[in-house]
């Protein structure tokens, strides 16, 4: 299957003598054993819930992370641009 794996199953024994392995030891103690299952979730489900109702938000938060990522930010700063700005020109021409 195609998906995500998200877990293990797996099953609680109690333990066995050496001896005679059908005999169970009743000493309040068990050992985790592996079922040989997992949970997974599948890719087709993963695909409806990219392409369902969250969609225009999922591309919003991969936008924001896209700008963050070249440096542009959805905020400016609260001052006046510098002289060595682009500005400069406009500024001293007033």
């Amino acid at each position: 299957m195609l998906g995500i794996d998200y877990c293990h199953l797996f099953d609680r024994e109690k333990p066995r003598s050496d001896k005679d392995p059908d005999d169970i030891l009743d000493m309040g103690w068990h050992i985790r054993a592996n079922t040989g299952m997992m949970g997974v979730v599948p890719a087709w489900k993963l695909q409806e819930i990219l392409d369902g109702p969250m969609k225009p938000h999922i591309e919003e938060v991969k936008q924001e992370a896209e700008k963050q990522k070249r440096g542009e930010a959805n905020a400016t700063l609260d001052a006046a641009p510098l002289a060595s700005d682009k500005n400069s020109n406009r500024l001293s021409e007033e």
